[in-house]
C-alpha cells in the first residue's frame, strides 16, 4: 500500500456575472480580503450564451473572473461557495434578487472545476448543499470541454483566460518544487 500524499494546492478564482453598470470594486475589495490579493483580472466580457439569469439581473449581463496569487488546497472550493453566497446577498436588491451571481473555481495542471449549488449526474457532492463541477479537462496541449461544459467556458475568449490561469499555476508549482 502507497502512503497517502496530498494533492498539491491549486489555483483559485471567482467568476463573476453582474449587469452593465454595476460597480464590482467593493466586491474586489470584500474578495481579496478573504482570500488574499489577486493576481489575474478580466472584467466587461458579453454574457449571451443563455438567459437564464435575465428574470433575476437583467438583460446584457458581463463576466468577470479574479484569480487569486495564494495557492490553496482543493477543499477550499467548498468553504469559497459558502463566502461567495454570503456575498451575493450583501449586493442583492430589497426584493432579494441578485446583483452579481458569484462562482469559485480551480485550475491546476489538471482541470478546472467550479462549485455550484445545483446537483447533476456527474457533479460531486462536498456538502452543505455544495457540489464540485469538473468543466474542462487538459489533454493534448489545451483544455477540453464535457457534454455538460457550460458554452462561454468552452469559447474564446474565457477559454484563453483560463489557459493563462493554468500557465500561471504551473509556473507557482514549479518554483515550489
Amino acid at each position: 500500500m502507497q502512503p497517502f500524499k496530498n494533492p498539491k494546492p491549486v489555483k483559485f478564482f471567482l467568476s463573476f456575472l453582474y449587469p452593465t453598470g454595476f460597480s464590482y470594486d467593493a466586491f474586489l475589495g470584500q474578495a481579496s480580503e478573504k482570500w488574499g490579493p489577486h493576481d489575474l483580472f478580466y472584467a466587461d466580457l458579453s454574457f449571451h450564451h443563455t438567459t437564464y439569469y435575465e428574470a433575476e439581473m437583467g438583460k446584457n449581463l458581463l463576466r468577470g473572473i479574479v484569480g487569486f496569487k495564494k495557492m490553496m488546497g482543493r477543499e477550499t472550493l467548498k468553504e469559497m461557495k459558502q463566502w461567495a453566497m454570503t456575498c451575493e446577498q450583501r449586493f442583492q436588491k430589497s426584493n432579494g434578487s441578485r446583483v452579481i451571481n458569484i462562482d469559485p473555481g480551480y485550475v491546476n495542471d489538471a482541470q478546472l472545476v467550479l462549485a455550484t449549488r445545483k446537483n447533476f449526474s456527474h457533479r460531486i457532492y462536498l456538502g452543505e448543499g455544495i457540489f464540485a463541477d469538473l468543466t474542462l479537462f487538459y489533454k493534448n496541449g489545451a483544455f477540453q470541454s464535457l457534454p455538460w461544459t457550460y458554452p462561454d467556458y468552452a469559447e474564446q475568449p474565457l477559454k484563453g483566460m483560463i489557459d493563462e490561469m493554468r500557465k500561471d499555476y504551473l509556473r507557482r508549482i514549479l518554483c515550489t518544487n
